[in-house]
């Protein structure tokens, strides 16, 4: 399930300023049929902001909805919340049904240095072949996010540089099982092994060299730890 030879990484989004214009009620009444969600209620209720907002947002010439709002249509949509209002998406090829659109992990942005200058085309969203995605990944897209491994600790298993693709409801490793996870721990953020020790109620934290690489946690210690979601496959660097 990890074979990565037909990715490719399709564009990179348009940059265009439309300062000032309002196109939301455009895009979320194009993105909405693209869904197959009928009405204001139904994007309510998949979306999370309020059927009052949704319906004033599509009614309501003068209404301005706040970011809070924006960033949770942007996050159900895959698309980012600003362009939303400020670019008309309707035939962007991003959005058509052959692809299928992955943001960056909150907190993962690649710091300046020779991972950044290696991808310094890469860009939030980016995009893949709707049906690699589904044969690799297997789940929908709303739940994946993407962050790039930033050092050698799980050499053999993830390589410096690669691409994750992270399901992001798996936050739980006594659940969902022994893997690779995307986490933050003390404002530092990594991708590493995680195994749940039930006898101990201990998580390891291990690297490719156990002896060298191993952490253990438990009691308050896991109060500092957040588990962002498990890698389900990954992308060389070779293949992009």
């Amino acid at each position: 399930m990890n074979n990565t030879s037909t990715v490719r990484i399709l564009f990179t989004p348009d940059k265009s300023d439309y300062s000032g214009m309002n196109y939301i009620r455009k895009n979320l009444t194009y993105l909405m049929g693209a869904k197959n969600l009928p009405t204001p209620q139904a994007l309510a209720e998949a979306a999370g902001p309020s059927y009052s907002t949704i319906y004033r947002i599509l009614n309501d010439d003068d209404y301005k909805p706040t970011s809070k709002t924006l960033d949770q249509l942007g996050a159900y949509f895959s698309v980012p919340g600003d362009d939303l209002r400020r670019k008309d998406i309707t035939n962007d090829p991003r959005l058509k049904r052959d692809l299928v659109l992955v943001r960056m992990l909150d907190g993962f942005e690649l710091p300046s240095g020779p991972l950044f200058d290696h991808y310094h085309w890469l860009d939030d969203p980016i995009a893949f072949p709707r049906s690699w995605f589904l044969f690799n990944v297997g789940i929908e897209p709303e739940f994946a996010r993407f962050a790039v491994k930033r050092n050698q600790s799980n050499r053999g298993e993830l390589a410096e540089g690669s691409i994750a693709i992270i399901d992001t409801r798996a936050t739980d490793v006594e659940v969902w099982g022994v893997g690779l996870y995307a986490y933050t721990y003390h404002n530092v953020r990594d991708i590493k092994k995680l195994t749940w020790l039930p006898a101990d109620n201990v998580l390891r934290i291990s690297g490719s060299e156990e002896s060298k690489d191993l952490t253990e946690l438990q009691g308050k210690e896991l109060e500092k730890f957040v588990i962002h979601g498990k890698v389900l496959t990954k992308i060389t660097p070779s293949r992009v």
